[in-house]
């Protein structure tokens, strides 16, 4: 038996490669590299340039954790993941010749026959160098079940969403159950708008705080929402007021009637049917209940970008809300994997719908068993703050300086979180020379980095593949999926009258009159009822009640605007956003206000605004000029006047470069990023250079490693 064939004591690691010398590069294929697959119950990120093997290495330890028995969930945005239903243990050239590309086999003039020989017999190498065995293939073929689903599509087995909208089982509205479920209600809300091209700001948007209201009001009562209803709540809201204004006043009939007719077209889309019958997103079902495990691919390569947010969005809050409902676990019991994040999971300030809940899943995924194993070849454009519960790091060359010096600072930060140190310059060191299938393996409790070569796959690594060849594998499986598929019509229910009682509203505010602009509030992080329990718990024997009615709300004036600076000579074009936060507890406006009652005004975006109180009280006093229209539209000519006079400011430009200041920039800090911009046209001519390089040294290696391989095959001989 080979060295690298895994043995029997070491069956329970994945085996994923070999060591390489970190200064000669050099491949020791007799000293086999292990993951312990406890170790992924930390999450893992893979990084990796285009070209470096990054979705190889990732299929590697996808084969490892099947052998393993675990079941996943794979989001394949790009259609390579589907190759893990290329498994040939017979290793013959007819189960090569209907998968291998005719394009390249006439690009080297042979025939598709002869080209999958030419295949069939570098697998039959490879996998033998690697001392991986037909039986390892056939095991790999038959220890689960994989299946590959297409959402919005009937190429491959759909995927209906028609119970997205469903009230979630397993979570309650007390304590944190609340904010989780409001966060869901605020992605499905901000995912949905998306779609149809509406804007999705949860605090912005009338359209987006009508239809959170809606899903919230239908989930308190456990009624089940679907697409037809909510367009017949949205015409007809089942609740009067949003806040304290009525809900015509809040978002007039017409605008509610565009915002019905446009969710309509979505229904009347003839391709919207392939989004409600199928499979139902169930996440037992794709994880497998039977006897073996299953592994479900979401293959999404034929969306567009709108329509993977908007099912991206509701596979992750129906993974999130699964999770939740399942014991605690010590070991890997599940693994979810993404192929590329990029867009998903982008830095601060971006926040698309699918951030918050892949954010929790990384954060609060170990306690349950769910292992995230997540991949982009975009490092720079992740956020590293939520990615620093991922304790292993799997890193493939990054050809450019800009790359390597955000994965190194990214890593900095993480490792510094998790208690442990970076070398960084080795790290710079290994991952700028790094050939194909060599990666640096970094975790928290490694003294210093494993530079590996990625083993052979067992599966025949074709690339990605097109709608036709999946229709083509999945062929025989949308007959045993068949009973599972649902098919319902599209008439909108009946509107049910809710079976709970309904969610009690504040007592009226003590406020003579309510000023004629959109109200939000600023609930309290501890409400009364909080703060008594904590004065039972902290003085025992003693009895506490409340004899007033609740908090008393204090208001402050949010104005905010977009400003445009736009100049002919020099041209310049520049946008910034003007914010105010004014305390409105006097006669006066302080237009210079940026933070009222301790509350900065650029926190307001970030807390969690509400049209109505959480908790029943009173409200101050308001200044006489919001008691009618007209003041209130003397202070947004007040406010408009403002901003632009403080909007004034110089700008800087260099004629050479094209480039202008940023509004309040210094001109210390112009010549500054002058300089960064001189830095970075240098590095991007020094990148071509490197990438042409790196492409006459990626060849020279893969016909080393083959004179390697044929010597040693010599030597066996």
């Amino acid at each position: 038996m080979s060295k690298s064939q895994p043995s029997t004591a070491q069956k329970n690691l994945f085996y994923i490669g070999a060591r390489v010398d970190e200064n000669t590069l050099a491949v020791y294929r007799d000293e086999p590299v292990y993951l312990d697959p406890k170790d992924l119950s930390t999450h893992a990120m893979v990084l990796g340039m285009t070209g470096s093997g990054k979705t190889g290495a990732c299929l590697v330890l996808l084969e490892e954790a099947i052998l393993s028995g675990i079941p996943a969930i794979l989001v394949d945005p790009k259609g390579d993941l589907t190759n893990l239903l290329l498994a040939f243990p017979e290793l013959k050239t007819e189960d090569f010749e209907a998968w291998v590309s005719v394009v390249e086999a006439k690009r080297q003039g042979l025939s598709v026959r002869e080209y999958a020989e030419k295949v069939a017999e570098a697998w039959r190498r490879g996998l033998s160098a690697w001392g991986i065995r037909p039986d390892r293939i056939r095991a790999l073929k038959e220890s689960a079940e994989i299946f590959i689903f297409t959402p919005g599509a009937s190429f491959g087995t759909p995927v209906s969403i028609i119970h997205s909208l469903n009230a979630p089982s397993g979570l309650s509205w007390e304590g944190e159950g609340e904010e989780v479920l409001r966060d869901r209600i605020r992605g499905i809300t901000s995912a949905l708008l998306s779609m149809i091209g509406h804007e999705s700001d949860p605090v912005r948007s009338g359209e987006h705080i009508l239809i959170s209201n809606i899903i919230e009001y239908a989930w308190r009562n456990n009624l089940d929402l679907d697409l037809a209803s909510l367009i017949e709540y949205v015409k007809e809201p089942p609740i009067s007021r949003l806040g304290v204004i009525e809900v015509d006043e809040f978002l007039s009939p017409k605008r509610r009637r565009r915002l019905a007719v446009d969710l309509n077209k979505i229904l009347a889309s003839p391709s919207f049917e392939s989004w409600i019958t199928g499979v139902p997103l169930d996440i037992n079902f794709f994880f497998g209940e039977g006897k073996k495990p299953r592994v479900s691919i979401f293959y999404v390569a034929h969306l567009g970008e709108r329509e993977k947010q908007f099912f991206l969005t509701l596979l992750l809050w129906e993974l999130y809300s699964w999770m939740l409902t399942q014991p605690g676990a010590s070991t890997v019991r599940n693994i979810f994997y993404f192929d590329e994040i990029y867009g998903y999971l982008p830095p601060h300030p971006y926040s698309p719908p699918t951030k918050r809940p892949l954010s929790l899943l990384l954060k609060q995924g170990r306690a349950f068993g769910l292992s995230c194993i997540l991949a982009t070849q975009n490092p720079v454009d992740v956020d590293y703050k939520a990615l620093s519960n991922c304790g292993i790091w799997i890193i493939g060359k990054l050809q450019t300086m800009r790359d390597r010096n955000r994965v190194l600072e990214g890593l900095t930060s993480v490792f510094e979180d998790q208690g442990a140190s970076l070398d960084r310059q080795t790290l710079s060191r290994i991952i700028s020379s790094l050939p194909p299938r060599t990666f640096v393996l970094h975790s928290a409790k490694r003294e210093k980095p494993l530079v590996f070569r990625t083993r052979h796959l067992m599966v025949y690594h074709r690339g990605p593949i097109t709608k036709s060849e999946v229709q083509k594998l999945t062929e025989r499986q949308k007959e045993l999926l068949e009973p599972f598929i649902v098919r319902p019509k599209l008439a909108p229910r009946e509107r049910v009258a809710p079976t709970a009682a309904p969610r009690p509203e504040a007592r009226p505010l003590a406020v003579a009159k309510v000023p004629p602009i959109a109200n939000y509030y600023l609930n309290p992080r501890r409400g009364l009822k909080d703060c008594l329990e904590e004065l039972k718990s902290t003085f025992t024997g003693y009895e506490f009640s409340a004899s007033s009615g609740g908090p008393v709300y204090h208001p402050a004036l949010y104005c905010m605007a977009e400003v445009y600076v736009k100049r002919k000579r020099p041209k310049a074009e520049i946008s910034f956003t003007f914010l105010r936060l004014i305390p409105l507890d006097g006669e006066t406006i302080d237009w210079d206000s940026t933070q009222a009652y301790g509350v900065p005004a650029d926190a307001i975006s970030k807390e969690i605004l509400s049209v109505q109180p959480k908790e029943a009280g009173e409200m101050a006093s308001l200044p006489p000029i919001l008691s009618d229209t007209k003041g209130v539209k003397l202070l947004k000519e007040q406010f408009l006047w403002y901003a632009k006079k403080q909007a004034s400011t110089k700008i800087y430009y260099h004629p050479k470069l094209k480039i202008y200041s940023k509004p309040g920039m210094t001109k210390e800090e112009f010549t500054q990023t002058v300089q960064q911009e001189i830095e970075t046209k240098q590095k991007t001519e020094e990148r071509k250079i490197d990438e042409e390089l790196g492409e006459k040294e990626r060849q020279l290696l893969l016909e080393i490693e083959e004179k390697q391989t044929k010597l040693e095959e010599k030597k066996k001989k």
